[in-house]
């Protein structure tokens, strides 16, 4: 690659990695030293040569959970795990292009007027979903989640300002 391509490459994946970490989820940024011991030692024991964005401890459902985010081929990957060192899903981003077929076709029907701003894929053990934020006419976003068959699991507004702030 030359120098062009290796800065366009750097700026596309920290535009992305600005947009991922802006997840939904109340995400507080913290060092390494707080995270439990239990989630340190099960994420290097499956990522030993990842490179580590950052830690965050988030809140989800009255619990508290803690993630680790990586870069994994040119692509951003959190891991969310219990205090425990329990891994509770996996997300990654994902392009538009790579959706399954049945929720492309559920969006064009569904939401033929709206554009789709962010795709990522959500693994919680055997169950895979898709989450994609949803730019209306009127410029509001609201993130529509997918299961494989292209059902709508849940449609909510985004609160923009919200997660405008949890970007670092």
């Amino acid at each position: 690659m030359n120098l062009y391509t290796n800065i366009v490459c750097a700026a596309t994946l920290a535009a992305s990695l600005m947009i991922f970490a802006a997840n939904i989820y109340a995400d507080e940024k913290i060092d390494r030293v707080d995270m439990p011991s239990a989630v340190i030692y099960s994420f290097q024991r499956e990522h030993s040569t990842a490179n580590v964005i950052g830690y965050w401890r988030i809140q989800e459902n009255s619990m508290t959970l803690y993630k680790v985010m990586e870069t994994e081929q040119m692509k951003m990957v959190s891991l969310v795990y219990n205090a425990g060192g329990g891994l509770l899903k996996t997300i990654e981003e994902s392009a538009v292009e790579m959706l399954p077929l049945e929720i492309i076709r559920s969006i064009g029907m569904k939401y033929p007027d709206e554009q789709v701003v962010e795709t990522v894929k959500v693994m919680a053990g055997t169950n895979i979903s898709y989450e994609t934020e949803m730019m209306r006419s009127d410029n509001s976003i609201h993130k529509v989640v997918f299961d494989l068959a292209g059902e709508i699991v849940s449609d909510k507004p985004v609160d923009v300002m919200i997660k405008s702030r949890m970007i670092w």
